[in-house]
């Protein structure tokens, strides 16, 4: 089963569901993605930044196939990183 979850409608406003539980989430959470290339060290800085060896690094492109995020506190505030799989050109079609 499918546990109830806060959910938002596109206006902002709280959505409630009975029995839902709210979402423990940090209020003004900094959000940083990590994007680039793919094989340029994207995930060895996450796992710098945070102290971590929270993502997989591997010479191979393609390691990361699914982003992964890590929260860390700085001077009090959270600081969420997201790691992102390569940025690719899309092919060319005739």
């Amino acid at each position: 089963m499918i546990p109830n979850v806060k959910t938002f409608n596109t206006e902002g406003a709280e959505d409630t569901e009975e029995g839902a539980e709210p979402i423990a989430e940090e209020p003004h959470e900094i959000k940083v993605a990590i994007i680039g290339h793919p094989n340029v060290g994207k995930s060895t800085l996450l796992n710098q930044l945070t102290g971590k060896d929270r993502a997989i690094v591997s010479p191979v492109a393609g390691t990361t196939r699914d982003s992964i995020d890590e929260v860390i506190r700085y001077k009090g505030r959270a600081i969420r990183f997201v790691d992102t799989a390569g940025i690719r050109r899309r092919a060319r079609h005739t």
